[in-house]
């Protein structure tokens, strides 16, 4: 026999259990709550003030980077040490590259206040960052080795995670203490035009290597400079 108290208590933890649910599928920057006081609170305005600066600077939903040229070592393969080739290099030019889903900036664990709450450390995180470029791997021929020049496309992803500490003055974020970026999983999404390349695992290796190292970069410098806009914002509006 069920009473209307085991109905009420049913339907209550029904209630609790559909905001757990709900709140877990939220992105931290829609969580964030009008006048925030603790340390996590404050992390999901900065982050959701973050993506909004991103975002009026157009860098969401993508964002354009700067073409690059790497040069790429080899060390001598069979066929090239039997033509008196010992050590060769080549070219590695990535252009026309693009970053994409920084929007995806959130905390990424608890944040904290230190003792006297006059700094908080957290992290952010950017999943599925997706970084696409065109490659030309340029050989100029070396002896009798002859020249080669191999392009196509590639698409890698990878999450990015930011630690982070930010001064604080009566739950107000002052300036930024210390801000450092890295990468996470990544994987490879698609290449072209690798079929059948002998030094196809070099190639490969050294196009996601160029692709994620700028992505990363691009977390440590322009995400940065959102970052700390926000903060600055939220300084000089208290």
């Amino acid at each position: 026999h069920i009473t209307d108290n085991n109905k009420m208590a049913f339907r209550g933890l029904l209630f609790v259990c559909l905001a757990v649910a709900v709140m877990a599928g939220i992105p931290a920057q829609e969580r964030a709550v009008k006048n925030p006081k603790t340390a996590n609170q404050i992390a999901d305005k900065i982050a959701e003030d973050t993506v909004t600066e991103m975002t009026d600077r157009n860098w969401v939903p993508c964002k354009n980077f700067r073409d690059g040229n790497v040069t790429v070592g080899l060390s001598a393969d069979t066929e090239q040490a039997r033509i008196g080739v010992e050590e060769s290099s080549e070219e590695l030019r990535i252009t026309g590259a693009e970053v994409c889903n920084l929007g995806s900036f959130t905390r990424s664990k608890s944040a904290a206040f230190n003792a006297d709450e006059t700094v908080m450390s957290g992290t952010v995180k950017m999943e599925d960052v997706t970084v696409t470029g065109n490659y030309q791997i340029v050989f100029p021929g070396v002896g009798e080795a002859p020249a080669n020049h191999v392009k196509g496309t590639l698409t890698e992803k990878l999450n990015i995670f930011c630690d982070y500490e930010v001064k604080v003055l009566n739950k107000v974020p002052q300036n930024i203490q210390s801000y450092s970026c890295r990468k996470g999983n990544e994987v490879l999404e698609s290449i072209t035009n690798m079929s059948g390349n002998g030094m196809e695992q070099v190639h490969v290796a050294a196009i996601r290597q160029s692709l994620s190292r700028e992505a990363v970069n691009i977390a440590n410098t322009n995400v940065k400079v959102a970052f700390n806009t926000a903060i600055q914002d939220w300084k000089n509006a208290a």
